[in-house]
């Protein structure tokens, strides 16, 4: 595969560096996993990335509770003509 080099500020390439250290990957695979603007993401690694993201920051006990009353309480716009 062919490759091409690019310049980037020295704090960038620290925190890249950190994150690919932590995550055992390549800059490639590494930048690869960065979601672009108007991209679309495939769902298995969209369900991937909240796993990942709820497992950091889990919500709270009774979120889906807090959800549920709102959706009921949540009246229908009143249109008017």
């Amino acid at each position: 595969m062919s490759s091409k080099t690019i310049s980037i500020e020295l704090d960038v390439y620290r925190r890249l560096k950190r994150a690919k250290q932590a995550r055992g990957q390549s800059f490639s695979e590494l930048l690869r996993s960065v979601p672009l603007p108007n991209e679309k993401v495939p769902l298995d690694v969209f369900l991937g990335g909240l796993k990942s993201l709820l497992q950091r920051d889990p919500l709270a006990g009774d979120s889906f509770e807090v959800w549920e009353r709102a959706q009921k309480e949540d009246l229908v716009p009143e249109v008017s003509n």
